[in-house]
């Protein structure tokens, strides 16, 4: 009977341990994709007209940084606080911004189910034409990082 219930311990330990790696691999993540260049486009140079009539959840402090985001998508969901509810959206991409994100706003996104089947596009620039070009390659591509 003690060997048995050591047993069920050392499992509940794996399957922490196993929680903790996978945590652990996604902030790694996070943090390349930040210390990645931070490359500036001075026009976009894809046709945004194709991302119109599109809805998508945009990650980080778009007030601050890219208020252009809400006048050009304003069907939209913007997800600027960790507090904000997404289990249920319905959208056609994510875009992270990286550079204006938190890392629990990262963790909640890559753990919410109904967001795994849509395209997540990193954007690890200021420039809104630099975002505006992730997105179309992202659309185009189904995955983008940019």
């Amino acid at each position: 009977h003690e060997l048995a219930e050591k047993d069920r311990l050392l499992e509940k330990q794996n399957v922490e341990l196993d929680e903790l790696k996978r945590r652990m691999e996604l902030q790694e993540e996070f943090f390349e994709r930040l210390a990645a260049d931070d490359v500036s486009v001075a026009t976009a140079t894809g046709d945004i007209s194709q991302l119109y009539g599109r809805r998508f959840l945009f990650v980080g402090n778009v007030s601050d940084f890219y208020p252009e985001l809400r006048r050009t998508f304003p069907n939209s969901i913007f997800m600027e606080t960790e507090n904000t509810n997404i289990k249920s959206v319905a959208v056609d991409a994510v875009v992270l911004l990286i550079k204006s994100m938190s890392h629990k706003m990262y963790y909640k996104v890559k753990n919410t189910g109904v967001l795994s089947d849509v395209p997540h596009i990193y954007c690890n620039s200021k420039s809104i034409n630099f975002v505006f070009d992730a997105m179309v390659a992202g659309m185009n591509a189904g995955e983008a990082v940019a």
